[in-house]
């Protein structure tokens, strides 16, 4: 990874463009296997009105996606610590300036903030503040959703992964990186002498804090 940091030089005329570059360290992932398997009874395959390996199988996309997500969100507290960027505020609701405390940590190191991720406390006090509730400021169309709409141009989104009294502003191409050896891999097999039915759902994936300046966490009560 680079600091981003390179020199500007001022040259004279005719004079030699001095090389410069950037310093850098390295970072070393170990992608962890993931794995759940899901048998059904022939019987049950034909005796059941629905699918039930492919139910299965649609259940534990989703709960791959949950696990990556508590990845980068354990990713998002380790740099926040390391960074001490956090804000604290001991209301029990979030304040408009706990919101551009964040923001301003971030763009003090000279990162962008691109997203607000809410627990869920945080996400409710959101849609209690009038400022961004009216739809023509924060463009919220379906609060429901993970996306609950944009705060200062940054977008807001609520996960159950985070702690329900906290919230991270993050520069998205700075605050973490993933290393996907395997992407979500869904396998069909049958086992004749059980007269079974199998899929088997396997992932190898590692997830790292990168820049830890780009991750701010705000902290309520």
């Amino acid at each position: 990874t680079a600091n981003n940091a390179l020199s500007v030089n001022i040259v004279g005329e005719g004079g030699e463009v001095p090389i410069v570059q950037s310093e850098w360290e390295s970072l070393t992932l170990t992608p962890v296997k993931y794995g759940a398997r899901i048998g059904v009874t022939k019987e049950m395959m034909e005796d059941g009105i629905l699918d039930l390996l492919s139910y299965h199988a649609e259940l534990a996309g989703y709960e791959f996606a949950d696990n990556e997500e508590s990845l980068i969100v354990s990713a998002l507290n380790t740099a926040s610590a390391a960074a001490s960027n956090n804000v604290a505020n001991g209301n029990a609701s979030l304040a408009i300036s706990d919101i551009t405390e964040a923001m301003q940590n971030l763009e003090a190191g000279n990162y962008q903030p691109t997203h607000m991720i809410c627990g869920v406390e945080i996400a409710n006090d959101l849609r209690n503040i009038d400022t961004f509730v009216e739809a023509d400021k924060s463009r919220v169309m379906d609060p429901t959703k993970s996306l609950i709409g944009t705060i200062f141009g940054m977008k807001v989104m609520v996960s159950n992964n985070v702690s329900s009294v906290l919230s991270y502003v993050i520069d998205a191409a700075h605050a973490f990186v993933i290393a996907e050896k395997r992407p979500l891999t869904v396998e069909r097999y049958s086992d004749v002498a059980r007269d079974t039915g199998f899929v088997a759902v396997t992932q190898r994936v590692a997830v790292s804090g990168l820049r830890d300046e780009a991750t701010s966490e705000i902290t309520t009560t």
